[in-house]
């Protein structure tokens, strides 16, 4: 109830800003301003990871299993992170060894211009986005900027980007032994005759301290990722490779070396009579010491098309997926929206699939057996949208059935297809002057009890609040998380000639979003950056 009346009192000390009308398109459903990050953004908040991007929404959510987000888990509406789609520049990040690569993201927060949200009940534009997708989107990086953070914890952050080139060094000698980390993001993008080209480089190297065993782990990943864009014409290549040690004082005791290469091309046509196709084709490769030697292709289809009828702007589509390791699956979305007054209304449907990845069908440890039969799981979304220019309420509902997850039989875990599951929640979104808040409720109805791995561990209960002012921006989150403490989260950002201060964790809060990884307590960030030349003539 009290965070029920913060909301109110910011909403009622603050004057509405309108936001954009919503734009209903063949290629595109509803869309709104509050569901969307810009480069702005991302100045004034000082969002210096993808940990800070992702827990600005109040839909996603992260299983932290380091600082930084060094190495998270995306939960969206209740999901799990292989049931939420990640593209950059609208190239799939999904991960065919596991989800918990999906965010090996090879960009830096500085380099994005936009970051949006969308759920799968509008219909995605790819079919990795079980639950819903988000869209990460970079900037030309012409201009030149600059920003320099040190902190606790030795924690370093230095960006650099002119030219097209962005280059990011970021790490820390960690908040507890064996979670030191350190990144190295390097990023180039130019164009000549049309012809786009964006290339992108990660590296993480970490201490996994209690990751996935109650081990000293150590694991470095490395993502290479090339992309050419002419037209309407998209042709890609990523490569993740990925080293992981279980115990990192005892090196041979158990080593996994995997690469996962996966490449591909998309088109789009925008065709007379509001009417949308596309079509995408990837094929991935995966070996690795453990999983062995796989190769998969898929094709996906889709189409749309927006018409009018009695005011109602109506968005029927369909896709198509055909896959080498499974039948082929249709997908069929719709969107139904209108004007009332000044309220805009909208309902959307769709069914979506996913197939399982290459650790649920084949990893083997000691602990672990994956299941080569496993069938792919599936889901009916629908989303009921209210809104007016300052805030927005949805109800969503996801029916799914043939859920993967990793189960405990005597001393194995075992992946398993496991149950039909009911989600349903409500998400509030508001903004009021520079306030802006955000709740979300999430319910599961399972049709078993089980002791699993990854499905309940998603906030219940979240709020998310932030403020930007002139000199301090504010972002709280409470987290409401089944089987762990509640938690509040409260980062402060004072900013300065240039200069800011970033208080993490200002509250100290004692908090764990997987049982048994604490994460970081209060830290001090201090800050330099420069949207321009670092050295006047």
């Amino acid at each position: 109830m009290g965070h029920g009346i913060i909301l109110a009192l910011l909403l009622l000390t603050a004057n509405p800003k309108v936001s954009e009308q919503v734009v209903v398109t063949a290629k595109a459903g509803s869309a709104e301003k509050t569901e969307v990050i810009d480069q702005k953004t991302v100045d004034k908040f000082t969002l210096l990871n993808s940990a800070d991007l992702f827990e600005f929404f109040p839909s996603l959510s992260l299983s932290t299993r380091g600082p930084g987000g060094i190495q998270a888990d995306i939960s969206f509406r209740g999901a799990r992170g292989n049931q939420i789609g990640v593209l950059l520049n609208g190239i799939p990040l999904n991960n065919a060894q596991t989800y918990h690569h999906n965010f090996d993201i090879p960009v830096a927060p500085e380099d994005l211009q936009t970051f949006s949200v969308r759920p799968a009940a509008s219909g995605g534009d790819l079919p990795y986005g079980f639950s819903g997708q988000v869209n990460l989107e970079t900037g030309s990086n012409r201009k030149e900027r600059y920003n320099f953070v040190y902190g606790t914890d030795r924690y370093y952050h230095v960006y650099a980007a002119q030219y097209g080139l962005s280059y990011l060094l970021e790490g820390s000698d960690g908040y507890r032994p064996n979670t030191d980390f350190h990144t190295t993001n390097v990023t180039w993008q130019g164009e000549q005759n049309g012809v786009k080209v964006f290339t992108a480089f990660n590296r993480k190297d970490f201490g996994a301290q209690d990751f996935y065993a109650p081990y000293a782990s150590r694991e470095k990943t490395e993502t290479y990722l090339a992309s050419t864009t002419w037209k309407n014409l998209t042709v890609y290549g990523i490569r993740h490779d990925d080293t992981f040690l279980l115990d990192r004082d005892h090196p041979d005791f158990y080593k996994n070396v995997t690469r996962t290469v996966r490449s591909g091309f998309h088109q789009e046509f925008q065709l007379p009579g509001n009417f949308f196709l596309s079509y995408d084709f990837t094929a991935n490769s995966v070996s690795g010491i453990v999983l062995g030697q796989h190769n998969d292709h898929q094709l996906t289809a889709k189409g749309a098309t927006v018409l009018q009828a009695g005011g109602f702007t109506l968005r029927p589509g369909l896709t198509f997926v055909d896959s080498s390791r499974d039948r082929g699956e249709w997908m069929p979305f719709v969107g139904i929206y209108r004007m009332a007054g000044q309220y805009s209304l909208s309902i959307e449907a769709s069914r979506t699939v996913r197939l399982p990845d290459y650790t649920e069908l084949y990893y083997q440890s000691p602990v672990n057996r994956g299941n080569p039969e496993l069938c792919p799981e599936k889901a009916w979304n629908v989303n009921v949208t209210v809104g007016r220019a300052w805030w927005k309420a949805t109800f969503f509902y996801r029916n799914e059935s043939g859920i993967i997850d990793w189960v405990r039989r005597d001393a194995i875990w075992h992946a398993e297809n496991i149950e039909h599951s009911r989600v349903q929640g409500l998400e509030v979104t508001a903004v009021a002057g520079e306030w802006s808040a955000g709740y979300q409720m999430v319910s599961r109805n399972s049709s078993i009890d089980l002791e699993t791995k990854y499905t309940w561990y998603a906030p219940k209960n979240r709020w998310v609040i932030r403020y930007n002012g002139k000199d301090l921006s504010m972002v709280y989150q409470f987290l409401d998380i089944p089987g762990l403490p509640n938690a509040s989260v409260l980062d402060l950002t004072f900013f300065g000639t240039g200069f800011y201060l970033k208080i993490k964790n200002s509250l100290d809060d004692s908090y764990e979003t997987l049982p048994g990884i604490p994460m970081p307590g209060r830290s001090y960030l201090f800050g330099y950056r420069v949207n321009g030349p670092l050295l006047n003539d």
